[in-house]
């Protein structure tokens, strides 16, 4: 686990987030994470908006 997907973790417990929630938030970025082939601070809004519409693209597919 990333530094920073382990700080998105502890900000998710510190608001109290169910357990399932958290994994499933998590798991996102991690997948966004692997395809991006980047650290996560070298993304931004673009490329989330890219990756979200591939995702759509593929569950309606």
């Amino acid at each position: 686990m990333t530094k920073r997907i382990q700080r998105m973790r502890e900000e998710l417990v510190r608001r109290n987030y169910a357990e399932s929630t958290m994994r499933t938030y998590l798991q996102v970025v991690e997948d966004f994470r692997r395809y991006s082939q980047t650290r996560l601070d070298q993304r931004g809004p673009d490329d989330i908006r890219r990756q979200s519409t591939y995702w759509k693209k593929e569950s309606s597919a």
